[in-house]
């Protein structure tokens, strides 16, 4: 999957000179993979990519990392090791571009060993977050991004159905199993950062349990919610299943939360807001009684995070723009009993939402 990491790269450097931002620093996270596609954990070697508002840049690097300089699209590399100090590079560079203090973008999760550098050599300079500006473009998907999610949802859509048709295996089984074998299932298929949260029975109560050693019987739901990238780009969905002949409560339950999911696909329309699909779901809840036992909000972009822009601040809008993937994802929990979440990708494309997993919202009763 190619992206054009020289057009991103122009287009922060157009900002930064429309916004008067003289320093552009990007350490391990989404946005360096937006930038240069380079993937890194944070660690305490630093790793940086900077950028001017002349559009030239540079990464600096420790020997150790593993980047390749023939495929990283940046302008110069430079490495240290340990005789020479990340911010010695940095400072050294800065000086020979006359780059004086001012308005500094860095990442959020900088560490704050290298942020108290940078802060001590720029004394009276002022500091942002390099994801106010890169936020706006990376909320819009292009087409290369658009269809790496596409594959992404496909494959884990594809993962589920072969864990899932092992139907009654599943019986004396625990979370944990079921959760490794989706992981191994998805790892198979080229799916990278897998994330399973399996939650039988009551536990699916708790919107973020933890697969645990609870063991799969007959008789109770079971929600599956996974996630996972390919070429960056994430999946995100969550599905039911009951073991046995789903009760009549139970079966009352999801048809009223598949027909807010409905209803939550059918508001994601350009020129909408991401608020309104909410309000939308919330509303519904509310009307059949059961607005106590829907604890979240209705939606979350997905992009190079699972749980990426847009966001949706509790005040102001978030108008929904072709090129946008964002989740549509109601539950309702009932404590002591189960809860009920389905939750699909949607991509503006065209104008029109685009459900990204092919797998069913029906109930699925496993006998």
């Amino acid at each position: 999957m190619m992206y054009d990491f020289k057009k991103r790269i122009s287009k922060i450097a157009g900002i930064m000179r429309e916004r008067g931002i003289d320093l552009f620093l990007v350490t391990p996270s989404s946005d360096m993979k937006y930038l240069i596609g380079y993937e890194h954990p944070l660690d305490d070697k630093v790793l940086l990519f900077v950028l001017l508002p002349d559009g030239s840049n540079f990464v600096i690097h420790n020997k150790l990392h593993d980047i390749d300089p023939e495929h990283t699209p940046a302008d110069e590399m430079f490495s240290y090791a340990y005789e020479l100090t990340p911010e010695e590079v940095l400072f050294s560079e800065l000086k020979k571009r006359d780059m004086d203090s001012g308005l500094i973008a860095v990442s959020s999760n900088m560490p704050a060993f290298f942020a108290l550098k940078l802060k001590e050599h720029f004394p009276k300079a002022e500091f942002i977050a390099t994801e106010d500006i890169t936020a706006p473009l990376r909320s819009i998907k292009d087409v290369a991004e658009i269809a790496a999610t596409r594959e992404a949802c496909l494959k884990a859509s594809e993962a589920l159905r072969l864990c899932m048709d092992r139907g009654s295996y599943w019986i004396g089984k625990t979370e944990q199993q079921l959760e490794a074998y989706l992981m191994y299932l998805m790892g198979d298929m080229g799916l990278r950062h897998n994330a399973v949260s399996v939650c039988f029975g009551e536990n699916a109560v708790s919107t973020h349990h933890h697969p645990d050693e609870t063991v799969i019987e007959w008789g109770k739901p079971l929600l599956i919610d996974f996630g996972a990238d390919y070429h960056f780009y994430n999946t995100d969905m969550t599905r039911m299943f009951f073991f046995g002949e789903a009760t009549d409560e139970y079966k009352k339950i999801y048809d009223i939360v598949l027909s807010a999911e409905l209803l939550g696909i059918e508001m994601a329309k350009c020129g909408g807001t991401l608020q309104e699909l909410d309000m939308a779901v919330r509303n519904y809840f509310g009307k059949l009684g059961y607005g106590e036992y829907y604890i979240h909000r209705t939606s979350h972009g997905v992009g190079l995070d699972c749980h990426d822009v847009p966001k949706i601040p509790v005040n102001g809008e978030t108008p929904i723009e072709n090129g946008m993937i964002f989740s549509v994802e109601p539950g309702l929990y009932l404590p002591g009993k189960f809860g009920v979440r389905i939750e699909d990708q949607i991509a503006m494309v065209d104008g029109r939402a685009e459900i990204l997993h092919p797998f069913t919202k029906e109930l699925i009763e496993i006998k």
